[in-house]
Formats: structure tokens, sequence, C-alpha cells
């Protein structure tokens, strides 16, 4: 199947469009460059902390544009869909990555096993938490929704990698589940037990988020997995992961601070 390529970074807008072989990304290209604001790229690059070249575009823009430049119908195919995010990917600027998880995210129902190595080469080249969460969350995780134990299974080992992005990924692809009203499976529970030392922030952060997420559906094992967990519990994963709880499980957890 098609796969996203990761080629040499093009210096220039005009080197940029001379390289593209699609229309449609030209067009949506000088789109981007008519909308760029230096000023908040400068701004953008230091919240995000990433070294990538970021244009500057508001979100509600670039997602704007990449519905005028390729529209939501008729509906893009699997294999059309990742070599146009392929060849937005290679641009290497913030926006035109997101543009390509945006396409993606439409066929994350299509993503089959045989993707996943391509997948976690994306993680390996993200550079900061926003184009990784778009990753993990509304492409992988919702992939993972139509796959169940066979794609969770494959990513499970993920959660040892030396990459921060990819083991961020490994906790992230559950909120899949939690969006879609499922109830977290074992490989989120012990990938959570595997990672709740880790002292990244990214890390505890993403089990936190998760397991807020969890609260709607599964309080009670959510409580349970936090008072099992109290003394390796990092304080922002216990903020953050009992924060939907009702109140009086929520007081449980803290007394066993």
């Amino acid at each position: 199947g098609a796969g996203i390529r990761f080629g040499t970074v093009m210096n220039s807008a005009r080197h940029r469009t001379a390289h593209m072989t699609d229309a449609r990304i030209r067009a949506l290209t000088l789109s981007f460059e008519a909308l760029a604001d230096p000023e908040h790229a400068v701004f953008h690059k230091a919240y995000h902390k990433s070294a990538m070249t970021f244009l500057g575009l508001r979100v509600p823009d670039l997602r704007r544009l990449v519905k005028e430049h390729i529209p939501m119908r008729p509906k893009l195919g699997r294999a059309e869909a990742f070599d146009l995010a392929a060849q937005l990917w290679d641009l290497k600027t913030h926006e035109h990555r997101q543009a390509a998880l945006i396409l993606l995210a439409r066929v994350a129902k299509d993503l089959t096993l045989a993707d996943l190595p391509t997948i976690k080469r994306m993680t390996r080249d993200v550079d900061g938490w926003a184009l990784l969460d778009t990753l993990a969350v509304h492409f992988l995780g919702t992939g993972a929704v139509h796959h169940g134990d066979a794609m969770l299974d494959k990513v499970r080992p993920w959660s040892k990698h030396s990459y921060l992005w990819t083991r961020r990924t490994s906790v992230l692809i559950h909120l899949g589940w939690t969006r879609a009203k499922l109830e977290l499976r074992p490989q989120a529970w012990s990938t959570f037990d595997e990672l709740l030392e880790e002292r990244s922030f990214f890390i505890r952060k993403a089990i936190g988020w998760t397991l807020r997420e969890a609260c709607k559906l599964e309080p009670e094992k959510v409580r349970d997995f936090l008072i099992a967990h109290a003394n390796r519990v990092s304080g922002l994963t216990r903020r953050e992961g009992s924060r939907n709880l009702p109140e009086p499980m929520r007081l449980q957890v803290l007394d066993h601070c």
C-alpha cells in the first residue's frame, strides 16, 4: 500500500511548489502562504517548543483551506489520501504536516495492520505534541477501534521505544476507545502501569488525559487503578486522571496520596 515518504527539506516556496505532483497541493500551499503570519509563526513555534518551520496559520483557517482545496466529497480513496499526505508530509512545515494528518484522519477506518510500520516511522519524525496527538488519537486511535485487539497488540510494545513520541502514542491510541464510548482494553491498563514512573511530562500527562476520559464510562476502574498504584503515580497523572471522577471517588483517590 501507499506509505509516507520522508524526503529532503525544500528550502523555499518556489522549490516546494515545483516538486509537487498534485495541483491541489500546489494551490493549497499558495493559500497557506497567502495567509502566513510571521509574527504568529514565532509565537506558535515557541508555544510548541518545536524546531520545525511554522507559517503562522490559525487552525480554523488551516482546516478551512484543506477542505476548500481537497474537499470531503467525493471521499478520497485510501491510496489517494496516503499519496497526498506523503507529498504534504515531505514539505516539512508544521501546517503541511497538519494538513497531511487531516487527510489521513479521513481514511482512518481504512487503516490496516500493514500500515503500522509507516505510522511508527511518523511518530519518530514528528517534533512536538500537536502533530503527535493528531496522529495518535484521530488517525491511529480511530483505526484501532475498527481493528480491536489485533492492532492494540501490535502497538503495545511501542511503550518500550527509546523515542518519547512513540511511547506517547502507545498511551494515546487508547483515547480512540474512550472517545468511541468503549471500555479500555487490558493493553491500556498494562501500558499505563509500565509507564507510570516515566519522568516525562508528556507521558504523565497522556496517561492522566486517557484516564480522565475513561472516568466517563468506567470510573470505578480508574479509581481502583489510581489507588492501587498510589505510590507510583505522579501528581500530574493523579490530578488529571481523577478530574472526571464523581467527588466521593476523587476524594478516595486523594486520601491515598
